[in-house]
């Protein structure tokens, strides 16, 4: 037996079988025994709760702890979550660590293709620069007749 609340809050059952998808007005289901459930769990009943997401982050928020190990100068972090269970607790942190990690590499590409730009861009202006003077040289060892005349004997 499943318990769960409807859309104005009351409690609301559906019968249902281990295994099997059950359908609830805010999702799909499937309850699926675990190692730790003896044969007497078939006779009970299967309370769900469905919490908006904001809420669940805000008690993840609660339970999460964020520290520096050693002295402030250290890049390391230390970060624990407290919740009810261990596995998903595990997993929320080893999420939030590979969410760091890729916006850390995100921000750091994109300061690395800011920095490609500007110097490709500075390339360019020194490049028109130096062609500018090469040109403003030859026009002044034409006008200065600096420049020898190599099809004359």
């Amino acid at each position: 037996m499943l318990s769960h609340s409807n859309n104005q809050g009351e409690s609301a059952q559906l019968e249902g079988f281990y295994g099997k998808p059950l359908t609830l007005p805010f999702a799909v289901i499937s309850i699926h025994p675990t190692s730790l459930m003896t044969d007497a769990w078939n006779e009970k009943t299967v309370i769900v709760r469905h919490k908006p997401v904001l809420e669940t982050a805000n008690n993840l928020l609660h339970g999460l702890t964020v520290t520096r190990p050693d002295a402030k100068e250290s890049s390391l972090l230390e970060m624990s979550l407290t919740a009810s269970n261990p596995q998903k607790a595990e997993d929320a942190l080893n999420h939030l660590i590979q969410v760091y990690n890729q916006i850390s590499k995100d921000e750091r590409n994109k300061a690395a293709l800011k920095t490609e730009n500007f110097i490709q861009s500075r390339l360019k202006e020194l490049g028109a620069a130096l062609s500018d003077v090469d040109k403003k040289i030859t026009e002044f060892k034409t006008k200065s007749d600096i420049v020898k005349d190599t099809d004359t004997p």
